[in-house]
């Protein structure tokens, strides 16, 4: 056997050495954000976090819904009437 303390690449093939930087912000927090429904999945993940069960998250999940299906629609709007000028 070798001496592994010479080893400069892990044993599973990944180089854990860049950390992530933290000013980067997540991907999903960034779209989120964009769609106007942080507020209602931040409430979504509080409540299944309290809870642990969809089935008591039903007001939160169906804000959540609506807050998509509200964005969905103006986003759809916005680009009709872009194409249509």
């Amino acid at each position: 056997m070798g001496d592994e303390s010479k080893r400069t690449t892990p044993v599973s093939g990944h180089n854990y050495a860049k950390k992530p930087v933290a000013d980067e912000e997540d991907l999903v927090d960034k779209l989120l954000r964009q769609t106007g429904c942080s507020d209602q999945n931040f409430a979504v993940q509080e409540c299944m976090f309290e809870h642990r069960d969809w089935r008591k998250c039903q007001d939160s999940v169906r804000a959540m819904k609506e807050c998509m299906a509200a964005y969905e629609a103006r986003k759809k709007l916005l680009e009709t009437s872009s194409t249509a000028q």
